[in-house]
């Protein structure tokens, strides 16, 4: 891509400055065309791999969630940092957790409706805040303190 550089180009304030008698005001139309091109080859070549995992499967009890994303989960909560610091790790297990909770979580790391859904219907839910501690998740912890101090 290329651009194009104006080294003597006039603003539109100085153009309908009445101090310079260039244009009255509000005559100046400034209009720009871009053109840009996609190289197709390039676009479609094989990607480097991201350096550390990008998806992991969490192994909840017996239920397996796959193709979780691991950078979410890493900003989020301080367990999952801990765990997916070894950039080898492809698999959680989390075998006493409960997988409904586990998803619940997930779903707020995702911001997906299902989270304010079940928090709409489950607002003092003591469950969801021992898992909100146990996955150091802070953001999550003073949102559901505030819920339970205002409900």
């Amino acid at each position: 891509m290329t651009s194009l550089t104006f080294s003597n180009f006039l603003s539109y304030r100085a153009f309908s400055n009445p101090a310079y008698k260039l244009l009255p005001p509000e005559i100046l139309t400034l209009r720009i065309k871009a053109f840009y091109f996609i190289d197709i080859e390039a676009a479609n070549a094989p990607k480097e791999p991201l350096k550390g995992q990008s998806v992991v499967t969490l192994i909840v009890g017996d239920k397996q969630i796959q193709n979780v994303s691991a950078l979410p989960l890493k900003k989020c909560s301080k367990v999952f940092f801990e765990k997916l610091e070894v950039p080898t790790v492809t698999h959680l297990h989390f075998g006493n957790l409960d997988p409904v909770y586990v998803e619940i979580i997930l779903a707020y790391i995702f911001g997906k409706d299902s989270f304010n859904e079940f928090l709409k219907h489950n607002p003092n839910d003591k469950k969801l805040q021992e898992y909100a501690e146990k996955f150091q998740i802070d953001e999550l912890m003073m949102l559901l303190t505030r819920r339970h101090v205002h409900a």
